[in-house]
């Protein structure tokens, strides 16, 4: 499953062009080093994550909050709460970082190419279009691994937080005798839909860079003096910002409109329609990293075909 998820899954990771630039990437010149750098990273950022919670009780606690109104038991939950919706906060806005970085990994990679003349030993090496861009777009991946798995390792942390807080609230509703078949079946249903956010919430940012670094191969083969494509990658990235926010903002009052007065009305069994909604909302937001991600390596491949001639 994680194989899928790294460069080294696409068609051309065998290619001689794509080996000889993945030797020149720290850490992650084949599979086998990026998985253990990577789950040493995500290990760090979320041991990095529980010692900042940890500051964040001790900062709490001298302040006093909640130690009054609540229970310990209580203060706790509210705390973790607190700082779990910290850290979804702030793996939103990494999204910035990402985009920053997945830019800098690739906006250079073609149009570089072309001004140092290596473009033209590689055409003359009868070299298809169509695996130079995928080589490319996976040796941009790779070169902005490493800080897409530090967001990857806080939104786990705080995806677990989540998961963990919900199952505090919904453990009720699990136990024999006390809950009926209708409060157990809702209490799954919610559960199944955090878990899909969750994950959802974690893969993102791969998904992300994938397609910011195809933008930036776009950007790339859109520009032939390297000192002006960041104009016009930021510019783009800029768009996408704003096509993500209307489009996700009409998705969800397209859901809160087909599905509100079902949870109005029937509360207690339309609940069961929450891992329906997420699973929407993980389809859209996969389907529309794709779309972009494809349309622009399908440009950037014409592009070089244009090159030729």
């Amino acid at each position: 499953m994680f194989f899928r998820l790294t460069p080294f899954a696409i068609a051309a990771s065998d290619h001689p062009l794509f080996r000889l630039e993945a030797r020149g990437v720290t850490n992650y010149h084949n599979f086998s080093s990026l998985r253990y750098h990577s789950v040493s990273r995500i290990g760090l950022t979320i041991a990095g994550c529980i010692i900042l919670f940890a500051v964040y009780l001790l900062l709490k606690n001298t302040g006093g909050s909640y130690s009054y109104a609540y229970s310990a038991q209580q203060a706790l939950l509210a705390n973790a709460a607190d700082f779990t919706l910290l850290l979804i906060i702030v793996g939103i806005l990494a999204n910035a970082y990402i985009d920053f970085v997945s830019l800098g990994a690739s906006m250079t990679a073609i149009n570089g190419e072309v001004v140092s003349g290596r473009w033209d030993l590689l055409r003359l090496s009868g070299m298809r279009e169509g695996y130079f861009t995928v080589s490319k777009h996976g040796i941009a991946q790779l070169k902005a691994w490493r800080s897409v798995m530090n967001v990857v390792g806080m939104r786990l942390a705080a995806g677990v937080s989540g998961l963990l807080l919900g199952l505090s609230v919904l453990a009720p509703e699990f136990s024999l005798g006390v809950s009926t078949l209708n409060d157990t079946l809702i209490a799954v249903s919610s559960l199944l839909a955090l878990i899909v956010f969750a994950i959802v919430f974690a893969l993102e940012p791969i998904w992300r860079m994938r397609t910011i670094t195809a933008v930036g191969l776009y950007v790339s083969t859109r520009t032939r003096n390297p000192s002006y494509s960041p104009l016009l990658g930021f510019a783009l990235v800029f768009l996408i910002w704003v096509a993500q926010f209307f489009i996700f903002s009409a998705l969800g009052m397209a859901v809160g409109m087909l599905f509100f007065p079902m949870f109005f009305f029937l509360t207690d069994i339309t609940v069961i329609f929450l891992p329906l909604i997420a699973l929407l909302v993980a389809a859209a937001v996969y389907g529309f990293y794709l779309i972009i991600q494809q349309w622009c390596l399908r440009r950037v491949a014409r592009s070089l075909v244009a090159l030729e001639r």
